[in-house]
């Protein structure tokens, strides 16, 4: 017995330490909050956030001060001054009016301007598609997009983290039950070799008995051992995943895989596929893609830009001057821009063809999970019911052996069944809880966990 209580003292060291009650949300929600891939993934919704802003910011209107000019001694060479506000719109035209003043003994002849200065409007007007949807109007449109692009990565993140934990979390539950359950028999079984030894002495049982008990005692003692192991190690594996050190991290109490807490589990609520988190993203990048083409074959058009800007005296209203500028750049082959077209044609035909490639996956893989719910439901209620006709049958061949109507023999391959079917009943449950928190995931839907664990 001495050996029985350093034994089970092993088993205690390798499960961890401070245990406490935790929901399933609850540690889901954990694992998400204290991913390194989720804290990259909000970072990277930030930093579209901040690009959105970046790209906003060329609408904001301008005030522009130049002060230049050169002295020597008491002698003003000359001196310029200029004031300019400038408003974007959201087309291609730009705005702006301000003024202009210079004055000096050696003024440049093409600078000089009367002795009150000049007050200055202009515009700038680029023609063509560009003129309604101009290069920072479409900077907005691709950051606005790549922003919500972020914040459904940033959902599908969130989604394949809870899916991992709770894989995470139901293997290592599946080992500590497997634990449990061996070191449960290797402790009837040792009881019962101590027993059987005084009696084999006194010649009341048979040494082939005595033996088998000895074998069996000692399978279950390798048995819950080697599980002990596999549980510290999955138990690792998990708080690795948190991203924290075994011994500063909080440790959870072992999932229980009851049948009547998780069998209720209702099937995801019915969705379009197209509003699926994968469908939705791709769709995305292929409107993306789409205006981008779109822009790109705009600024093919190569027509001239044109400014003008009013020159106005600032103690009269008669008009006074102007001043204005085109500019036009037409390649004369146009073959760079054929290649481009053409390239964003084949662009979109490929985003076409994974869309619709996606949309068939996961209308069959709905359309999968739909026929296997029942069925699965059905095996976990099968193998629960078998492991309680072994636990039955193990316990009335256990009473016969006391009567002198079995063997150990017979008791051992009672209790190597029941065991089998035990742990088969637990990764079948493992499988359903698996099975029915994808299924939710990939709709793009909260699953909602039963209160108990």
């Amino acid at each position: 017995m001495k050996t029985m209580v350093r034994l089970l003292g092993l088993l205690g060291c390798l499960m961890p330490l401070g245990i406490h009650a935790q929901s399933l949300p609850d540690f889901l929600e954990s694992a998400v909050m204290e991913s390194p891939a989720w804290k990259r993934a909000s970072i990277d919704l930030r930093m579209a956030e901040a690009k959105l802003l970046e790209a906003q910011a060329a609408f904001d209107p301008t005030w522009r001060l130049s002060d230049r000019g050169k002295s020597v001694g008491s002698d003003l060479y000359y001196r310029y001054q200029d004031a300019q506000w400038r408003i974007p719109t959201l087309g291609g035209v730009d705005l702006y009016v301000g003024g202009q003043w210079g004055n000096g003994d050696w003024m440049n002849p093409e600078s000089s301007l009367p002795a009150s200065g000049l007050v200055a409007a202009g515009i700038s007007v680029p023609m063509g598609p560009t003129l309604w949807f101009s290069e920072r109007q479409q900077n907005v449109t691709r950051a606005r997009w790549h922003y919500r692009m972020a914040k459904q990565q940033w959902d599908l993140t969130r989604w394949d983290i809870q899916r991992k934990a709770l894989n995470l979390y139901l293997t290592w539950s599946l080992k500590v039950a497997a634990q449990e359950a061996y070191a449960s028999s290797w402790t009837y079984l040792d009881a019962q070799l101590d027993m059987y030894r005084q009696a084999f002495r006194m010649g009341g049982v048979s040494q082939r008995d005595t033996l088998d008990l000895f074998a069996a005692r000692n399978t279950r003692k390798s048995q819950a051992l080697q599980s002990g192991w596999e549980a510290q190690s999955a138990f690792e594996k998990m708080s690795s995943f948190l991203g924290h050190p075994i011994d500063s991290m909080r440790a959870w109490t072992p999932m229980e895989l009851d049948a009547d807490t998780w069998l209720g589990l209702p099937a995801p609520v019915t969705r379009s596929v197209e509003a699926f988190p994968q469908m939705a993203l791709a769709a995305m990048w292929a409107e993306a893609s789409q205006r981008d083409a779109q822009f790109e074959s705009m600024q093919r058009w190569n027509l001239p830009s044109l400014g003008y800007q009013f020159l106005q005296k600032t103690e009269d209203l008669n008009p006074y001057g102007g001043a204005w500028k085109v500019t036009w750049d037409l390649p004369l082959w146009n073959r760079a821009n054929r290649a481009e077209r053409a390239l964003s044609r084949l662009q979109l035909q490929d985003a076409a063809i994974q869309q619709d490639a996606m949309k068939t996956s996961l209308s069959n893989e709905v359309q999968q999970r739909i026929q296997m719910w029942g069925s699965m439901k059905e095996n976990v209620v099968t193998v629960t019911d078998q492991t309680a006709t072994y636990a039955s049958l193990l316990s009335l061949e256990r009473s016969s052996l006391q009567l002198g109507y079995s063997s150990v023999f017979q008791v051992n391959q009672r209790e190597v069944a029941y065991l089998d079917a035990l742990l088969k009943r637990n990764q079948s449950m493992a499988e359903y809880i698996t099975f029915v928190g994808g299924w939710w995931w990939l709709t793009g839907q909260e699953v909602p966990w039963p209160a108990a664990r």
